[in-house]
């Protein structure tokens, strides 16, 4: 094998990064607020037009009241409910180059309109529903699925263009009828962030070695 080709392939070896995982963002609504309540840290842009139907915020799931109730994953605590046409957000940090985000969340609806739901990301914290500044659109169903719950999910690879900017999660409960209700539950952001693998420090070795030998 000659020395270029013997480069190339250490080349190839450091640009095979691996990934490290770590939760960037949790939240269950298990323990924060009452009925009512926005959670901790969230915020809400709210639809004044949307009707009467003012069940918007934190609720328990053994409260009835202002629409329908739908029960968190383990029918304890609370769950973030749309049933008046609204955004929430939570800003979880700033975003690195090269940074790999997914953004998981489950769903439950009631009512002839909660399809039109949408969670995603944002740089921003929406003034408007469906923000142009979308990272990626919108989270998909997984094909898992607990009771009237399913999961969603979303992963989003970080541009030179979004360093530094801030990363918000959304949750969009738009409706066009009084008795939709759309409940969020249990709400992440796992990074996955590249790191050198043995093949590319064996590689720079390499390099080092005939480097040398030119010489």
């Amino acid at each position: 094998m000659t020395a270029k080709q013997t480069l190339s392939l250490l080349l190839m070896g450091l640009a095979a990064p691996s990934l490290s995982a770590a939760t960037l963002f949790l939240d269950d609504f298990n323990s924060s607020g009452s009925a009512g309540d926005t959670p901790t840290g969230w915020t809400y842009l709210d639809a004044p037009d949307a009707g009467d139907h003012a069940s918007i915020g934190l609720r328990p799931d053994a409260d009835s009241s202002g629409g329908v109730t739908v029960q968190t994953m383990d029918d304890t605590g609370f769950f973030l409910n749309g049933g008046r046409s609204a955004i929430f957000s939570y800003n979880v940090g700033t975003m690195v180059e090269g940074e790999e985000y997914t953004f998981t969340v489950w769903r439950a609806g009631a009512g002839s309109s909660y399809n039109i739901s949408a969670a995603y990301l944002s740089t921003t914290a929406p003034t408007g529903y469906n923000p142009a500044d979308k990272l990626g659109g919108n989270a998909t169903g997984t094909g898992t699925t607990s009771g009237s719950w399913s999961e969603l999910e979303l992963t989003y690879v970080a541009t030179a263009s979004d360093a530094g900017k801030d990363l918000w999660v959304n949750l969009q409960s738009s409706r066009n009828v009084s008795t939709a209700v759309v409940a969020w539950d249990n709400v992440s952001v796992v990074t996955a962030v590249p790191e050198p693998t043995t093949s590319a420090l064996f590689g720079l070795a390499g390099l080092g070695f005939i480097l040398r030998r030119r010489r």
